[in-house]
């Protein structure tokens, strides 16, 4: 069975439980400013999904050159 972790965004209460937990993880999604979390924690998102309004600028830039996949959602509710 393939394990995936979600990033949120939120409070990052205990990043290193949450690092610990996100290591061993064959698929690693973070959501919208969950991408901030995972670069904290020192990890590579292998998606992100969202809207994208909480990524400051230059951030979906810098990781896409990574090779990080994005999922675009409008920003309309």
């Amino acid at each position: 069975m393939k394990r995936i972790v979600i990033i949120a965004n939120g409070i990052l209460a205990h990043p290193d439980a949450a690092r610990a937990q996100a290591r061993p993880a064959a698929l690693v999604i973070a959501v919208d400013g969950g991408s901030l979390h995972a670069r904290t924690l020192g990890i590579i998102p292998d998606v992100v999904v969202g809207d994208l309004d909480s990524m400051p600028a230059g951030e979906q830039e810098r990781l896409a050159a990574l090779g990080v996949r994005f999922v675009i959602h409008p920003t309309q509710k």
